[in-house]
């Protein structure tokens, strides 16, 4: 029997997608879009920490720590190029896949 938490993990975002991203050859600068509007930019492969369910994103500029992020997995809708292109499509898992 499927329950509404069960059907919520399906649309939800897995660590293999944000792996897929963060292994593009060559690498390519990805933006997060979370399910409460807000943008988590990934500028660089490394600046990216995924665990199982979590990404730990790091903000380093000019050789500094800005800032960092802690996303849950759940709470990413989609990813896409930085730079607006559609280029490649959104890793978002759907229950087909």
């Amino acid at each position: 029997m499927s329950t509404a938490s069960d059907n919520e993990k399906e649309d939800s975002m897995h660590v293999r997608d944000l792996e897929h991203w963060l292994k593009a050859k060559p690498f390519e600068p990805f933006v997060m879009r979370l399910s409460n509007g807000e943008t988590v930019r990934v500028n660089h492969p490394d600046a990216a920490v995924p665990g199982t369910n979590a990404v730990l994103v790091i903000d380093k500029r000019d050789g500094r720590l800005r800032g960092f992020s802690h996303v849950s997995l759940f709470h990413v809708v989609r990813i896409e190029p930085a730079n607006g292109s559609a280029r490649r499509p959104s890793r978002k898992r759907t229950p087909n896949s």
